[in-house]
């Protein structure tokens, strides 16, 4: 196993990765030095495999052909990098059958994909919530964010991220009532997120601010994607209503950090 940088993925080893995979896109944002993780190959000139790990999530992602005992080694070294290690596969995927029996989690999570460019959103953006003002993120905005450590570990920098991604914050006053962030755009594909503050909860505000950011994501040239365990119905349900065409439900798997105890 090799570990390599962004400057030695080559478009050879970039083509044994699939796009279409779940959240395929946060691997490619990796590879393109957009957000942080680890990159592994058998060979850096010649791949015929290849493990890229996105470090927020700790998710990983195959390419090529890799062993079931390459895959428990990468399981085992990944653990020990942090919290946990999660990898998400289609139904019908064969990788499943190499993986390690032994899993901590087991769960379905949603993909979804197909949002009509400039279509279904002028409904929920018509009227903003009454004593709010909506805000595109900017430095000062981006220090208050209960997601900053999140996404400083993601790009790299605050610099970085407010670069590469892009958001709007729902404000009551000085309050932030609810924030949507999201990011790198790859390959015409833009993730968002949301978060809205407990007590704000149920009263439309995330639909509100989201329908902002994507938007201004289909203003740009870019399609926007959602993803959210099937456990989390608030966020499913808000993803519908937002207008997705296509949901794809895939399974995720993971392994936590050994306890301190050896376990």
């Amino acid at each position: 196993m090799i570990q390599i940088n962004t400057e030695q993925v080559t478009d050879k080893f970039k083509a044994l990765f699939d796009f279409g995979a779940p959240a395929g896109l946060r691997a490619f944002t990796v590879m393109e030095g957009m957000t942080s993780g680890q990159i592994f190959t058998d060979n850096p000139d010649n791949p015929t495999w290849g493990v890229v790990r996105e470090s927020t999530y700790g998710t990983f992602y195959l390419g090529g052909t890799v062993s079931a005992e390459q895959i428990a080694q990468f399981i085992n070294d990944f653990r020990k990098l942090g919290d946990e290690v999660l990898a998400g596969f289609w139904p019908d995927d064969p990788n499943i059958q190499l993986l390690p029996k032994q899993r901590d989690y087991e769960g379905t999570v949603y993909d979804f994909i197909d949002h009509p460019i400039g279509e279904g959103l002028d409904a929920l953006l018509e009227k903003i919530p009454e004593g709010c003002t909506i805000q595109r993120v900017d430095a000062e905005l981006f220090e208050r964010s209960s997601d900053r450590d999140m996404n400083i570990t993601m790009y790299g920098s605050k610099e970085k991220a407010l670069e590469k991604g892009m958001g709007f914050f729902l404000l009551r006053g000085d309050e932030i009532v609810c924030e949507t962030f999201g990011g790198p755009a790859i390959r015409g594909m833009f993730e968002i997120g949301v978060g809205t503050q407990e007590v704000y909860r149920g009263r439309g505000y995330a639909t509100f601010t989201c329908a902002h950011l994507i938007q201004a994501c289909e203003q740009m040239g870019y399609q926007t994607y959602w993803n959210c365990n099937s456990a989390n119905i608030p966020s499913v349900k808000l993803a519908q209503k937002l207008g997705y065409r296509t949901q794809k439900a895939y399974t995720l798997f993971a392994w936590f950090k050994p306890s301190a105890q050896g376990g």
